[in-house]
């Protein structure tokens, strides 16, 4: 069993097969705190994978038709309708989003994971929001806000301008870097990937647009042949 102790490192309490973890960092409160895909315990693991229960504790959540899931927080609100092989509910204590799968299926199977999964997106999304961070590297190559767009310079003939989406909020603290924020991990990520693609970081000498972090896999230059 993998346990955070809070400063950022992990300490193997068990022994247990883990394929990846991955960190990010969430601000509550003013405060910026590690959040990991991990749970604390063995009886939170269980109890998280066996009940599919999400913490809803800091939102308002309104459930129509046990399928129409709308959340509101400090970070805004977002509504999404579920397949009818589950079925939402809160919990007895109303702190928690209870996901129940209907039928024995495969398809339910499949679904009772993925609406877990996108209810507890929505729940993050509207508590702490969701944050992208992308760099610019390479001569000439900028950023900039021109009202509801993000104008880059990467290189072409002209700029390549992006309309910002509803619901997301870029900023650039400086021409060599873009911040993407959100309530919608969905269109968080649709949006930076989209900034990205406008110029890849390319790997000979890592010119482009990559996330913050990114490791680009370098290339030796092209040299002509010996003779």
């Amino acid at each position: 069993l993998v346990k955070n102790t809070g400063d950022g490192t992990l300490v193997d309490n068990d022994v247990v097969t883990v394929k990846s973890a991955y960190q990010t960092t969430i601000t509550i409160d003013g405060q910026q705190m590690p959040f990991w895909t991990v749970a604390d315990s063995a009886e939170q693991l269980l109890d998280f994978f066996e009940q599919n229960e999400v913490a809803a504790s800091r939102i308002t959540v309104d459930i129509k038709n046990d399928r129409e899931l709308t959340a509101k927080g400090p970070k805004g609100e977002l509504s999404q309708t579920f397949r009818p092989e589950v079925a939402l509910k809160l919990s007895e204590d109303s702190k928690s989003i209870v996901v129940e799968q209907l039928y024995e299926t495969r398809v339910a199977n499949a679904m009772h994971g993925l609406t877990r999964a996108l209810v507890q997106n929505m729940v993050i999304g509207v508590s702490a929001g969701y944050e992208k961070k992308l760099e610019i590297v390479g001569t000439g190559y900028l950023a900039a806000l021109s009202g509801q767009s993000l104008e880059v310079r990467a290189g072409f003939a002209n700029e390549i301008r992006l309309t910002i989406p509803e619901g997301v909020k870029v900023t650039c603290p400086d021409q060599m870097h873009v911040v993407v924020t959100g309530c919608d991990k969905q269109l968080v990520g649709q949006f930076a990937a989209d900034v990205r693609a406008v110029r890849p970081a390319e790997p000979y000498k890592g010119k482009g647009i990559k996330y913050e972090g990114e490791a680009i896999r370098r290339k030796e230059n092209k040299t002509a042949g010996k003779k």
